[in-house]
């Protein structure tokens, strides 16, 4: 080889870093990003950061950390896409470090290498820092508070014990009790398979539970403010409503029951198939791990391992079971066992037999070319390139993965993690700099945003019409306005002009209701975050278009 092995795989991080650092840039899409994104615009805009508030109605689902440190990025950074996404960013630099240490801890070096590698590359993975949830923040916040919560009880560290109980908190206050619940999982597990059980009911316990309930306090206050002290208060149909008893109870009973949200998915191996899409390019290498620390329990019939991977493994075929069964479920549901999947695969990949190792790099090999062979069709057919960069920067990453393919100096192990993680980089790379960037504008959101102030229409004189259409969350984002909304009814009797963001079919109501209106704005719109092949096929696409207005109704 002309390079050096170890440049190769310099350069092949610092393209999959370029292309995280670009998903920053890409527009939020509609509509749970930039739904999340507008709550966290309204503690902006009017300077509440108690009441969690949606669409003017309060909002009692998810806790306030990734509200209260988007509208902080808002007031560094303006009201930006760049400025929702950026903590999500940094939580995730700590998770891929805190995934590394943790694979280090309980195994060694390389796994925890390998560890950093499978995490950072697996597909949602990098999609929740684009497309940005909870996801992303909650998956890093497991994976710090596990490690410092093992170096806590290993070794009796009291910065951990406060890092711990931080890390719990803030995963949290992100998304509820499944942040809690499984690093304490994993912890028991290890005690209960090392034959320490009683060190489960040490008082070493309770001063995390304290400082986590400490740490935790102002998200309970914040709930008992706007919940517990107005029971008057309707949510999803229901009074009464106590919010801390939401987020240490109803939030995961409710889901796991479909009681107040109904029942996404009746599926119970919705998230096993799920799961094949999100952890690519590693989801067959994961399931081998997982099943074959499954199988070597019952060759031993459930007698003492002695491998630190166990209580990862109970932890995860427990909970994946139990979300398996819940009768609302979502995709990104499978996201939090991430890190853990990481450590047990990058544990079977550094420890497999060369006999099983072989059969591994085809697989991965097989996998990898098949991903790149599908992004790069899928582009040039719905979204043809266009761009340089998409395509030097593509052909360069190839170039480097074949020379890891080809090296016959490297270890084979060490080869099929490395060949695995440069086709995933080589995928987001047209993703992030092809595919989003020529799919976005078909939401209509941030260009009608920017026609309406290209249109010099005042923010505050635009509204919703009452009734159950969509709204236009990035539209508001761009503005950036939370609109009101107004009655068919108070149309009527209104003396000066407004405008309206209106769908067709309010269109129609307002010519029923005999309102006039003006057609200001229209804009052809299309729901990226459900993508579907009518869409995708530029033969009929143009067919799958929606339209949206902004009118003008009122005296002229």
């Amino acid at each position: 080889m002309g390079i050096s092995l170890r440049i190769v795989k310099a350069l092949i991080v610092v393209f999959m870093i370029i292309a995280y650092i670009r998903g920053l840039f890409i527009p939020i899409m509609n509509n749970n990003a930039a739904h999340h994104a507008n709550i966290a615009l309204h503690m902006y805009l009017t300077g509440d950061y108690v009441n969690l508030i949606d669409r003017g109605q309060d909002y009692l689902d998810k806790p306030h950390l990734l509200f209260w440190t988007a509208a902080f990025a808002y007031h560094l950074f303006g009201v930006t896409s760049f400025a929702y996404k950026f903590f999500s960013f940094l939580f995730v630099i700590v998770g891929v470090y805190s995934t590394f240490r943790l694979g280090k801890l309980l195994v060694d070096r390389k796994t925890g290498i390998y560890a950093v590698l499978i995490l950072s590359s697996s597909f949602a993975f990098i999609l929740s820092t684009n497309d940005v949830r909870m996801d992303a923040m909650v998956v890093s916040c497991i994976a710090f508070s596990t490690w410092q919560l093992l170096e806590y009880f290993f070794h009796s560290q009291r910065s951990a014990l406060l890092l711990g109980a931080l890390g719990l908190a803030l995963g949290f206050a992100t998304k509820g009790a499944v942040a809690i619940v499984l690093p304490v999982m994993v912890v028991v597990f290890y005690f209960v398979q090392q034959q320490k059980s009683k060190a489960i009911l040490t008082w070493r316990w309770l001063p995390l539970v304290l400082l986590t309930v400490l740490f935790l306090l102002p998200i309970f206050y914040c709930f008992y403010l706007q919940f517990d002290m107005h029971p008057e208060k309707v949510v999803r149909g229901m009074k009464g409503n106590s919010g801390i008893l939401f987020l240490l109870f109803g939030q995961s009973f409710q889901r796991l029951t479909g009681s107040g949200w109904g029942e996404r998915s009746s599926d119970p191996f919705f998230l096993l198939h799920t799961f094949l899409w999100a952890y690519l390019p590693w989801c067959v290498l994961a399931y081998i791990a997982l099943f074959k620390n499954i199988s070597e329990w019952f060759r031993v019939k459930f007698r003492f391992i002695d491998t630190t991977e166990v209580a990862l493994t109970a932890t995860l075929t427990i909970v994946f079971t139990l979300i398996s069964f819940s009768r609302f479920k979502n995709a990104h549901y499978v996201n939090v066992l991430f890190p853990y999947f990481a450590v047990i695969t990058a544990r079977y990949l550094a420890t497999a037999s060369l006999k099983a190792i072989r059969r591994v790099f085809w697989l991965q090999l097989v996998i990898g070319l098949l991903l790149m062979i599908t992004i790069v069709t899928l582009n040039q057919w719905a979204f043809p390139f266009k761009q340089f960069y998409s395509v030097g920067g593509a052909a360069l990453i190839f170039v480097l993965f074949l020379m890891l393919v080809l090296n016959k100096t490297m270890e084979l192990s060490a080869k099929t993690v490395w060949l695995s993680f440069a086709a995933i980089v080589f995928t987001f790379w047209i993703l992030n700099f092809n595919f989003y960037p020529q799919l976005l504008p078909y939401q209509s959101g941030h260009g009608m945003a920017k026609r309406v102030k290209e249109a010099g229409i005042d923010p505050k004189k635009l509204y919703y019409i009452d009734d159950e259409n969509e709204r236009n969350y990035s539209m508001e984002f761009s503005l950036p306005a939370l609109l009101p909304v107004i009655s068919i009814d108070s149309l009527k009797k209104i003396q000066e002009p407004i405008y309206l963001f209106a769908h067709p079919s309010q269109l129609e109501s307002l010519r029923q209701e005999q309102v006039p209106f003006d057609t200001v704005i229209r804009a052809s719109h299309y729901n990226v975050s459900t993508i579907k092949g009518s869409f995708l096929n530029p033969a009929t696409r143009a067919k799958k278009l929606n339209s949206q207005f902004i009118i003008k109704v009122g005296a002229k």
